[in-house]
């Protein structure tokens, strides 16, 4: 909820907030936290959108290729843009990479504004991985998050505190001034005490915003 801001006028009316969901690496949960963020909203009497600008799972259904979160996204949160509006650039059509990112990057705000208008949250999903390059994604999450203005959310997987520390210290000097949350994911139950001591509260002093750390679970895994 916080999250969402009220009109510059000070009235009750709420104003469209973009909340970008970036990840750090594969198997993260990014998917499964999206869906729960989305589900977490609707519950509030939210208007939800979604985006996802690249397409990063190939997903062929109703006799055309496709993105599997977009898909998902739109069955969920019953959304009635076409799936082309829902994920702009299909890694499968070259078209759009004859154009220069600049030129993306412009029409990718204007669909985004265009999705947002009867909502009160878009959420936007970032690629695998938000330090990686991949041709696939032309343009990084953390060119993005700026140009959008947008609110942004970190799905973290843990490996060990040094290296998680490492990683959320580079995100958080990049996109320092719009990150509000920061999902630490697939904990290790047995490290979840040091985990807390020696990297969320160490990390919460410094003024970044570790919501929490979640156990891993053996069934999800």
């Amino acid at each position: 909820t916080r999250l969402i801001t009220s009109s510059p006028s000070g009235g009750n009316k709420r104003r469209m907030s973009f909340v970008f969901i970036g990840s750090t690496g594969d198997r993260a949960g990014h998917s499964l936290i999206t869906w729960t963020i989305a589900r977490k909203l609707l519950g509030k009497g939210l208007r939800v959108g979604f985006v996802k600008p690249f397409g990063t799972n190939p997903f062929y259904v109703q006799g055309s290729w496709t993105d599997h979160d977009a898909y998902l996204f739109r069955e969920v949160l019953k959304l009635q843009e076409p799936m082309e509006r829902i994920c702009p650039y299909l890694a499968s059509d070259e078209t759009w990479r004859l154009r220069g990112n600049d030129e993306i990057m412009e029409e990718f705000k204007f669909l985004a504004k265009e999705l947002s208008e009867d909502k009160d949250v878009l959420l936007i999903m970032g690629s695998k991985h938000i330090f990686l390059d991949d041709t696939a994604c032309p343009i990084p999450d953390v060119s993005f998050i700026p140009e959008l203005k947008a609110n942004f959310l970190l799905v973290h997987r843990y490996r060990k505190i040094s290296r998680s520390i490492y990683s959320i210290l580079s995100v958080s000097s990049l996109v320092k001034e719009r990150i509000k949350g920061i999902i630490v994911n697939r904990v290790p139950p047995e490290e979840a005490d040091a985990i807390r001591n020696k990297l969320v509260l160490p990390l919460r002093e410094k003024g970044i915003p570790v919501t929490t750390a979640l156990p891993e679970d053996p069934i999800l895994s």
